[in-house]
């Protein structure tokens, strides 16, 4: 089964996104260095992310994933509490901030 790209981020986005997740990346390993034989922590590489993204979703600038991000925060807790997964969601019905929001009320 191929699938076809349904997003194009543009340069400056793209540039924005990678940024955003390089310095996401780099709080983990500072974290993780401060106490190395306790601490463990995951990060993505910004091309998976952005390959990710042109593949699956229709993100398109730094303000859409960062509501994608709560969205699958949401998503992910929403199911472990009710058992079942919202799929009734999409991540562009809110913003990152109505999501946390969403999160705090679950």
């Amino acid at each position: 089964m191929t699938f076809e790209k349904n997003n194009i981020l543009t340069p400056e986005n793209r540039a924005a996104i990678v940024a955003y997740v390089e310095q996401q990346k780099q709080k983990t390993l500072d974290w993780v260095a401060e106490d190395p034989d306790n601490r463990c922590g995951g990060y993505a590489e910004p091309e998976w992310v952005i390959e990710d993204l042109e593949k699956w979703t229709t993100v398109q600038t730094l303000e859409d994933y960062l509501a994608y991000e709560a969205w699958l925060d949401y998503y992910e807790l929403y199911k472990d509490k009710h058992g079942i997964k919202p799929r009734w969601t999409s991540w562009n019905e809110h913003t990152e901030s109505e999501w946390k929001n969403l999160i705090e009320q679950l």
